[in-house]
């Protein structure tokens, strides 16, 4: 028969304030009150145990190594929760110590890191999910109406508070750096319209790939051009990493050599020469 756990039991230097810390953190139901032991009931059926050190001592005829306050054991205790913000803060207000704040981890959880009272690492954590293929397309259309003359209201409902902007050029990474960007190119080009030409989506990754094109008259300084008053075309890529149905982070890149020769910033020979370095 493979092991199955069912119990975890921590060693506390004060059984008292442990036990106070815990119930108030997680409002646990506690099932066990005893003189040196203090045992919750988790939801799917484990325990969690506290034991005073020095009974603990008894059972493994070991006295556990103490721990200094300032630092952590080589003890982890992963918790998902519904809600990682309002989890945090009920631990901390109960007596936990911030180690890392929440923020999106390799493996894909939004995780926040603390320690308890006797420095026994707490994760809080939630699973991140990606948006499914249809969810995925329909945020990159509704996205293109920032592109497309209809204001930046889109950004506002599909940027989440903490997007990044890997291809800011210059601007703050951020949604007001991205929304400026877009004040700037429609003062430059008033009647500029985007659309696109090929949208590819990666479920697993929860990103979205927009292949697009634009046109747009040039009426007013762009690059360090003064308006031309030309027809301009315009041709990209865009990557963006959808999580809760939020976008929150971009990769952009414009075809930049043409775009210069067009404006006249850049002669076709200059462009040739840049593309054989």
């Amino acid at each position: 028969m493979p092991a199955h756990h069912a119990l975890t039991i921590l060693a506390v230097r004060d059984l008292a304030l442990a036990t106070r810390f815990y119930r108030e953190a997680f409002a646990w139901k506690q099932i066990v009150e005893a003189p040196v032991y203090i045992e919750f009931a988790l939801p799917g059926g484990m325990r969690f145990g506290l034991y005073r050190r020095e009974s603990f001592a008894k059972n493994t005829g070991q006295m556990p190594a103490p721990t200094p306050t300032d630092v952590i054991t080589p003890t982890e205790l992963y918790f998902y929760v519904d809600e990682p913000d309002a989890a945090m803060t009920r631990a901390l207000s109960a007596g936990a110590r911030l180690l890392s704040g929440l923020s999106l981890r390799d493996w894909g959880d939004e995780a926040a890191y603390l320690a308890d009272l006797d420095g026994n690492v707490i994760v809080l954590a939630r699973a991140t999910k990606n948006a499914a293929a249809p969810e995925l397309r329909e945020v990159a259309k509704r996205w293109l109406h920032a592109w497309q003359g209809r204001g930046t209201s889109c950004i506002d409902d599909l940027h989440a508070a903490d997007f990044v902007d890997h291809s800011a050029g210059g601007r703050s990474p951020d949604n007001a750096g991205f929304k400026q960007g877009i004040a700037d190119l429609y003062a430059a080009f008033p009647d500029f319209y985007g659309d696109a030409d090929d949208i590819n989506v990666d479920e697993d990754a929860g990103k979205v790939t927009i292949v697009w094109s634009a046109k747009g008259t040039h009426r007013a300084t762009f690059l360090g051009v003064a308006a031309t008053h030309k027809a301009i075309a315009f041709r990209g890529i865009e990557v963006l990493k959808v999580r809760d149905g939020k976008i929150v982070e971009r990769w952009g890149e414009w075809d930049g050599i043409d775009l210069a020769c067009q404006l006249g910033a850049l002669s076709l020979s200059a462009a040739a020469a840049d593309e054989r370095v």
